[in-house]
């Protein structure tokens, strides 16, 4: 089961569709069940039968000089049913082009959709400035752009300091700080 999901997680890496079953297939290699192998040749079957699918990164020059990084956030609250936490995903684009995506559980218990929305927005931006950081490494002159779909996690996010949310973890807050910027 281990070497199969190690293979699994190097071949798939660059997958966007296969990042939350290869994270569910990961967190079952400890103690793998029934259910884990079930799941794990379900996977291999889909990874199968979409063998052909590739990512190709596009940008037309005017579209990469216009220097915008786009970042999408999503979160699915209290998503897996053992733990209770939630489930964040997100991607970075310039333009049309997928520069990372990630699916991955979050480390705390969020008591709230729009908390869990708020942490997932958090990530994505450390996500953005680490690459709106290589880029200017690289001398380009790029601005971020943060979207998600939670108006709760954009009130937090615009706002100084926890607010009526007392609970939220202080990591988190430095999204407020570059919002400001």
């Amino acid at each position: 089961y281990r070497k199969v999901t190690g293979k699994c997680t190097f071949y798939c890496r660059k997958r966007v569709d296969m990042q939350y079953g290869l994270k569910k297939l990961q967190a079952d290699m400890a103690k793998p069940t029934e259910a884990s192998w079930r799941r794990m040749k379900k996977f291999l079957r889909y990874m199968k039968a979409t063998q052909h699918y590739e990512n190709i990164i596009e940008v037309d020059k005017e579209e990469f000089l216009a220097g915008i990084l786009d970042g999408y956030s999503d979160t699915d609250w209290a998503k897996d049913k053992v733990t209770r936490k939630s489930i964040s995903c997100g991607i970075l684009m310039i333009s049309t082009a997928q520069v990372l995506s990630y699916s991955r559980g979050q480390s705390v218990v969020a008591t709230s959709s729009g908390e869990a929305e708020f942490y997932g927005l958090a990530a994505m931006a450390s996500e953005a400035m680490f690459v709106l950081n290589l880029l200017q490494e690289l001398g380009f002159d790029f601005k971020g752009r943060l979207m998600t779909d939670s108006t709760a996690a954009r009130a937090m996010s615009m706002r100084t300091g926890v607010g009526k949310v007392k609970h939220l973890e202080v990591r988190a807050l430095h999204l407020q700080d570059l919002v400001k910027r």
